[in-house]
């Protein structure tokens, strides 16, 4: 179940959306694990395009429309609560804002087919998601961060964004206490806490592990039929990601021949 069947859908009443959304949070998970394992190991800033933390705003919109349900609600919030409690906050949330009027507007404009002919990206959808992000996201991200919010209603220019990223330079994003709650998390007396934090996000299986919970069981809108876990089998036992090394795979395009190791 992927964006495309999403879009695709003709009965979201059904609660099914709600696998895409255990999927986008995990992939959401494991990009922020790696970009906080570069931060601490290069002292570089990482921009990212929505984060773990932002994933709820999507199935906020979706519960208002009544295309999850309860319990999955009750599901996803376990996972995400349980999940996001071990990550770094942002120091820094760029919110682009715009009416759902002039979203619809820029979505014609793109003349994306499998968008055009989506009957689900509503009005009341979007909204909701914009509900999400004004209501309940924003307030806490200020909380524990920066937040910089971009009126979007005209196009953005080149201009626009040198004012943000100028204005990013002038923000304080130092913490010297632990009752200071902006930035409450990068901050820690021991001398070695950044490389527990590296040596933390640095494990693959760890950071896995974080977001992994059981099936969700009472969710069975969201469990893979039977059908759909034969496909699974049949990719995976097939597939040559699975049986070739990386840089080998002539199936995928690689190129091996006279290749030495």
């Amino acid at each position: 179940y992927d964006l495309a069947r999403f879009l695709s859908d003709p009965h979201l009443e059904k609660g099914t959306a709600g696998r895409l959304q255990i999927l986008w949070f995990r992939e959401r998970f494991l990009a922020y694990g790696l970009a906080l394992l570069h931060i601490l190991s290069t002292g570089q800033g990482v921009v990212m395009v929505r984060s773990p933390f932002s994933d709820m705003v999507f199935t906020e919109a979706l519960y208002r429309q009544g295309w999850l349900t309860r319990n999955f609600m009750k599901h996803y919030k376990l996972v995400y609560e349980n999940s996001n409690v071990e990550l770094l906050k942002p120091h820094v949330t760029v919110y682009l804002d715009a009416p759902v009027s002039v979203i619809q507007d820029r979505l014609r404009a793109r003349n994306n087919p499998a968008e055009m002919q989506s009957k689900n990206l509503t009005d009341g959808y979007l909204q909701g998601i914009k509900d999400a992000y004004d209501n309940i996201l924003l307030p806490k991200m200020r909380k524990s961060g920066e937040v910089i919010e971009v009126d979007c209603t005209e196009p953005i220019e080149d201009v626009d964004v040198e004012v943000v990223a100028e204005a990013m330079t002038e923000l304080d994003l130092e913490c010297f206490s632990t009752e200071q709650m902006k930035f409450k998390d990068w901050w820690d007396p021991r001398d070695d806490w950044v490389a527990d934090q590296r040596k933390k996000y640095g494990d693959p299986e760890y950071i896995e592990g974080l977001c992994r919970v059981s099936q969700p069981w009472h969710c069975p809108e969201v469990m893979l039929s039977q059908e759909d876990q034969q496909a699974f089998t049949d990719l995976y036992s097939t597939h040559p990601i699975f049986y070739h090394l990386k840089g080998w795979m002539p199936d995928l395009g690689d190129k091996t021949t006279f290749k030495l190791f």
